[in-house]
């Protein structure tokens, strides 16, 4: 396994719509931050856990993303759910990010 990756597991929702989902969010947020502070510049995010994204999620998704690639490393997606990938597609951000079926594929990627 690539040492030099930090897998971030996301799970649950991941939107504004209730106190718990906007907290999840800002955990996310700061484990993503820390680990870019902290030198961990490619990211891989499992979504395989997630059971619902919202534009706001996907929003912050793109941000962390470009968080990423702005300190020189990259952000993929971990075993999306045939939702979310058609999700990915309709909204195009499947040009936006690299996206595996398996976290081990992913973590290749690297």
């Amino acid at each position: 396994m690539n040492t030099n990756v930090c897998i971030i597991p996301a799970s649950g929702r991941l939107s504004d719509g209730e106190d718990a989902d906007a907290l999840r969010m800002m955990i996310l947020h700061s484990c993503i931050k820390t680990a870019i502070d902290s030198g961990q510049t490619n990211i891989v995010l499992d979504v395989s856990s997630l059971t619902f994204i919202n534009s706001t999620g996907l929003g912050t998704m793109v941000a962390w993303s470009v968080s990423c690639r702005n300190a020189g490393g990259r952000l993929v997606l971990a075993a999306p759910d045939e939702r979310m990938q058609r999700l990915l597609e309709t909204t195009k951000l499947n040009l936006v990010f690299e996206s595996y079926p398996t976290l081990a594929q992913a973590v290749a990627s690297f």
